[in-house]
């Protein structure tokens, strides 16, 4: 039983690595439609300009915990509380919390429903959840 755990605990690290690592690569791959879209959500003109380097530098340090094993805990803790943030904004836009609906167009998925966002970043956090309860019976094993 415990190398399924691992190799599930190793699938879900995976899986978010490669989500943190391509979220980062589109942001500064294309950074300019970034930090539009970013500017068509809700936030503040200021709480946007620190977000346009908040986000990718947390995609990156997600990236450095999740690849060393002392760190993956945090990196993964990271991601739930990221996704958790992610789905509640989407949850927010879906029932008209605010005046206008802003652009769905940020995110990993730009073509996606606010539904879509809600459950990409429902399922994200879950599968974090996962990997947290996972990474912890790996550690108290070892």
């Amino acid at each position: 039983m415990r190398s399924f755990q691992y190799i599930f605990l190793m699938t879900v690290l995976f899986a978010l690595g490669g989500y943190w690592a391509y979220t980062l690569a589109d942001g500064l791959l294309n950074r300019g439609e970034y930090v539009r879209h970013l500017q068509s959500q809700v936030f503040p003109d200021s709480v946007t300009s620190l977000l346009t380097w908040l986000l990718p530098a947390l995609n990156l340090l997600m990236l450095i915990f999740l690849l060393h094993a002392p760190w993956q805990r945090a990196g993964i803790f990271v991601s739930t509380v990221l996704f958790s943030l992610t789905a509640m904004y989407a949850a927010l836009v879906i029932a008209d919390y605010f005046p206008q609906a802003p652009c769905n167009c940020i995110g990993t998925v730009r073509n996606l429903s606010w539904e879509g966002h809600f459950i990409l970043n429902l399922a994200g956090a879950a599968l974090s959840l996962c990997g947290l309860f996972l990474n912890g019976r790996e550690r108290r094993k070892v």
